[in-house]
């Protein structure tokens, strides 16, 4: 499998694939964990991402059924939690982000030890949020104000989120103490609290139809590393 993969597909698109019989290729903790999508538009979308993922997982190894696959996104109680995939019961050394913005969802996996992946989606034509100065920090209002690119603002909140994605532990999403900038080579960087840049994250930005999609490794140590 390689070391990074990501896709993006239509959720309508990918409905007409996917078996109505959910024990053809969910295992027993996804189906339990669907019942917690009370909303139908929300199962729609875990279930299109549950299907991609897995299909992109299928694609790059020798599965050869999806059953075999299991992509937990709870913990032992029941709380929303990291994805985490097994395969046949057996923990995988894979980091998992899925995103949807509409009708698309997009799914980033990692398998190279110590990296982790966030991915994000933003229409090209996302209004400014009324709570703006929740969203961006004044550097980055300045720049909004002074640019003429309609698609800063989804890219900075696109990027936000993946690096959020790709870097947190369990803390809230505070977008204020993540700033984005471009470098003097005109790649897209993030700089943390303290406005350090973040020099371990590799930030990709690209477009895909009317959205703005993102895709953030995280590289930190292993545990060989760090023993």
């Amino acid at each position: 499998m390689s070391p990074i993969i990501h896709r993006i597909a239509s959720i309508t698109d990918l409905e007409v694939n996917w078996p109505r019989e959910q024990t053809a290729w969910l295992s027993t903790f996804e189906q339990e964990q669907l019942q917690w999508c009370r909303h139908l538009q929300r199962q729609r979308e875990w279930l299109a991402g549950r299907w991609l993922c897995k299909q992109l997982i299928h694609d790059e190894t020798t599965i050869q059924t999806l059953t075999e696959i299991d992509i937990q996104s709870r913990d032992v109680r029941s709380r929303a939690a990291r994805p985490r995939v097994l395969i046949a019961g057996r923990m995988q050394a894979m980091d998992v982000s899925i995103t949807h913005s509409q009708d698309w969802i997009a799914v980033a996996i990692s398998t190279s030890p110590g990296c982790r992946v966030g991915i994000d989606l933003v229409p090209r034509t996302a209004a400014a949020p009324r709570t703006l100065a929740f969203w961006l920090t004044e550097q980055e209002q300045q720049w909004l104000h002074d640019s003429r690119d309609d698609t800063l603002l989804p890219i900075i909140w696109s990027i936000k989120e993946s690096v959020y994605k790709a870097t947190n532990r369990g803390e809230t999403f505070r977008p204020q103490q993540l700033e984005v900038r471009r470098s003097e080579t005109g790649d897209y960087e993030c700089h943390g609290a303290g406005l350090s840049i973040l020099t371990d994250c590799k930030i990709v930005v690209d477009t895909h139809q009317d959205h703005i999609l993102t895709v953030t490794t995280h590289q930190t140590p292993s545990l060989a590393e760090a023993s």
